[in-house]
């Protein structure tokens, strides 16, 4: 999905660092697929791959097969290109969005995160979690 951090460097996959590496990912958040819940799993031991997909499908009580076909197409390389670009335009705007807020606020601090879209926000008052709760 996002195969690089915001600067565009790539994000180090573990499947090209170890042979039984295993890299996941999801389809929901990127390409906006949310109501799929359906992801993939990649890794260069082929008998990783079918013991995941062993136990996916001995845990699992539906297989989301249409969420699976979907997600192919999606995925594809000729639709991937032109999707991940509004994706990671969006993502953009909206990190920048978030980041002047939590500037123009005083009590507000954060480290933006350097991939993906996920970043915690420190509340830099002297209270404790008890009395935010």
């Amino acid at each position: 999905m996002l195969a690089s951090s915001w600067s565009g460097d790539p994000t180090p996959r573990i499947v090209n660092q170890y042979e039984r590496g295993i890299s996941t990912s999801i389809v929901s958040k990127v390409l906006g697929l949310q109501g799929l819940r359906t992801g993939w799993l990649v890794c260069r031991d082929p008998q990783v791959v079918f013991d995941a997909l062993v136990l996916s499908e001995n845990t699992s009580e539906i297989m989301n097969t249409m969420g699976e076909a979907i997600a192919d197409i999606a995925l594809r390389a000729e639709r991937d290109k032109s999707t991940l670009r509004g994706a990671r335009r969006d993502g953009q705007h909206n990190l920048d969005l978030i980041d002047a807020f939590i500037r123009a606020q005083p009590d507000l601090s954060w480290l933006r995160p350097q991939a993906g879209l996920i970043g915690l926000c420190r509340l830099n008052l002297p209270i404790d979690g008890d009395t935010i709760a």
